[in-house]
């Protein structure tokens, strides 16, 4: 694509309008990625134009807490300023609440927060059945023409500007992959993406650079306080389901847990256990009245680690992380990442990992220089290693690439392998949404701790089918011993 740089939302809004014949289908990605100045703008101006019409496609749209009496805006307004700052509420759900959306326009909903669209007929018969991992299938389906997104941005020193999704690449690039085919047929569609410098920048599969864009703007406006979630009261029976769903991760597993105090309790027994085991086994026995407990439990503290894998990268991922109990990386190889699972080799580089690699077919000797590709990728060899008629060759240095020369190996061990494999993840999440100090964490968080946490599409999250991240046969191999715990509702 051939981007055009904005610093006026109205004038962007006005070149859409300008340029879409038809009527405007406004994808939105759920929850904080959303650019809110850029949808009231556009929700404003075609309300403002009866002739035009808007279909908004969106899922969890988030607005601050209102009172419902004098007495209760005393005690909660203090609280929202404190909490939400200049965060501007979506216009559309303000209408839609009020029953005020004009008739030109509609807002479907993905998902909507249970019990908050009681006796409103415009949202649940606009409301859209979708499962997640296909809402971006979906939206294309609906005839989606504009795709907008906040997005973060991290400047250099040297002067290059880099762009991520950040909290949201869990739809964009698989959703503009579905519209292709439209727009190569002439179609007018945008991706638009709206810079807040308030949201964490985040590496890997979400740093996406500019030509992914139509429209880059950078108004004031859409920068603000970035929406936050409360830490809810975690009860003792929270505690004690928390417990007991602890004992069943095991180590050199993978996990994925949800929002709330439940997922809370869960990630505070997973630290007690690493933590402080003898108290941990004696509170499991005790919830088990002192019964024999089943085989099947993992009490012990965790020496592998585990990995995260969730659609959602809530704050009890990160308090995992800081308490260096999510810290399995892998990769996205399926070869290395076999060998890692089956302990034939470490993190930790050496000869035995050239050795392992080889028994294994993925290198061979003399190294090629699609084997070296290979190791410099994932840091075996160091990056200034190269190959040339046979040999290996640093600067001036130069010698056979033969591992079954002794004098090779000795020049591949002092000149060329690494220290630690490199570009391994321990956590994939799909989009992140949390308290204040979570997005703080990560803002602040040093870029080799957060190069391993890595936000990716929903398909490769959600999926064990193939998508542009990986294979089934990768995804299977990455995510051994998996727990998905979650809150659900029976019937």
């Amino acid at each position: 694509m051939s981007v055009k740089f904005y610093n006026s939302i109205e004038q962007a809004v006005t070149d859409i309008i300008n340029k879409i014949d038809g009527d405007i289908r406004l994808g939105a990605p759920l929850g904080l990625g959303k650019p809110n100045a850029f949808i009231n703008a556009m929700y404003q101006r075609i309300s403002s134009m009866p002739e035009r019409c808007l279909h908004i496609f969106s899922a969890l749209s988030l607005t601050k807490p209102t009172a419902s009496s004098d007495l209760e805006a005393r005690f909660l307004q203090p609280f929202v300023e404190r909490v939400f700052g200049d965060y501007p509420d979506l216009n559309y759900v303000t209408d839609l609440k009020n029953n005020k959306v004009p008739n030109n326009i509609n807002v479907n909903e993905f998902f909507l927060k249970s019990g908050d669209w009681l006796n409103n007929p415009a949202a649940q018969q606009n409301y859209i059945n979708s499962n997640y991992t296909h809402i971006a299938r979906d939206m294309a389906a609906n005839g989606v023409n504009v795709i907008c997104q906040s997005i973060a941005v991290r400047d250099e020193a040297d002067g290059t500007r880099r762009y991520s999704l950040s909290c949201n690449p869990d739809l964009s690039e698989d959703l503009l992959d579905l519209l292709q085919p439209r727009r190569e047929a002439g179609e007018h569609i945008f991706a638009v993406g709206v810079i807040n410098h308030k949201l964490p920048f985040m590496p890997n599969d979400a740093e996406v650079s500019a030509d992914q864009f139509d429209m880059i703007i950078e108004d004031a406006a859409g920068t603000h306080t970035l929406f936050s979630t409360p830490n809810m009261k975690v009860t003792l029976s929270d505690y004690a389901i928390g417990l007991h769903a602890s004992s069943l991760v095991q180590d050199g597993g993978t996990l994925q847990i949800g929002i709330g105090s439940l997922g809370d309790a869960i990630v505070h027994g997973l630290i007690l256990r690493n933590k402080d085991n003898s108290t941990y086994q004696n509170i499991i026995k005790g919830l088990n009245h002192n019964l024999p407990l089943p085989k099947t439990l993992d009490l012990k503290p965790f020496v592998d680690g585990l990995y995260g894998c969730s659609e959602m990268f809530v704050n009890g991922f990160l308090k995992l992380i800081q308490a260096d109990i999510i810290r399995r990386a892998v990769y996205p190889h399926t070869g290395l990442q076999k060998l890692l699972n089956s302990h034939k080799i470490t993190e930790t580089v050496s000869l035995d990992t050239l050795n392992a690699l080889r028994q294994a077919e993925l290198i061979q000797s003399p190294l090629t220089g699609e084997d070296v590709a290979f190791l410099t990728r994932f840091g075996i060899f160091n990056d200034d290693c190269t190959v040339e008629d046979g040999q290996l060759v640093l600067g001036d240095l130069r010698f056979e690439a033969d591992l079954d020369d002794e004098t090779a190996l000795a020049n591949i061990k002092e000149y060329c392998l690494g220290t630690q494999l490199q570009g391994g993840s321990i956590m994939h999440g799909g989009f992140f949404l949390g308290p204040a100090d979570f997005y703080q964490t990560l803002r602040d968080m040093p870029d080799e701790k957060l190069n391993r946490i890595n936000m990716s599409t929903i398909a490769f999250i959600n999926q064990l089918y193939g998508d542009r991240h990986g294979d089934e046969a990768l995804k299977r191999a990455q995510r051994v011993k998996a727990s998905f715990i979650n809150t659900c509702m029976m019937a």
